[in-house]
């Protein structure tokens, strides 16, 4: 999908990538829709394992771990695949309900699974703060996407932008930064 979009996102061509018969990818994958939400569900793995590396680092200060955890999703928002994966899937979304409440889940599961890695390591901050901070990095993360994502050179650079955020954030959310995890 990434090379060819949604339009020349065909099984065939997904099963001559995979170096497997086009019948057998269709025994595990029926439609396009299936694959797209396999992509979708592999999507959602791979970011709650890379997420949940950040706070799984004995031994780092949370404040170093949300700041680069900050960095990292602010910098995975404007990467290349990340933009055209997610644009197409946003695009999609807006014709095919299976995929949007898939893309919906995904968001949701992504954030949901954040959160709670939160309130592991900060069990006594409010949940509601927790989530109320994921879906905020989600937002700003997502935003960026769309105002970075095709167009790097705004008048505001993105690195600026990024520092912003931390302030930003250091204000807004200062449990997540000053706070000892357990």
């Amino acid at each position: 999908m990434l090379a060819h979009g949604y339009a020349g996102f065909t099984t065939r061509r997904v099963a001559t990538a995979a170096r497997m018969r086009p019948g057998n990818l269709s025994y595990h994958f029926p439609s396009k829709r299936e694959l797209l939400r396999a992509l979708i569900a592999k999507l959602v793995d791979d970011y709650s394992k890379r997420l949940a590396a950040f706070l799984a680092e004995p031994g780092v200060p949370l404040q170093q771990e949300i700041q680069t955890l900050v960095a990292w999703l602010l910098k995975d928002a404007v990467a290349d695949d990340t933009v055209r994966i997610f644009r197409e899937l946003w695009a999609i979304s807006l014709h095919d309900a299976v995929i949007r409440r898939a893309v919906d889940d995904f968001y949701d599961e992504v954030m949901r699974s954040v959160a709670a890695l939160l309130q592991r390591q900060l069990p006594d901050v409010d949940p509601a703060a927790s989530l109320e901070f994921v879906q905020l990095m989600a937002v700003l993360s997502e935003g960026t996407s769309v105002l970075y994502g095709t167009r790097k050179d705004r008048v505001v650079p993105h690195h600026r932008i990024v520092a912003l955020i931390h302030t930003l954030l250091a204000v807004i959310a200062p449990e997540f930064s000053e706070r000892k995890r357990v």
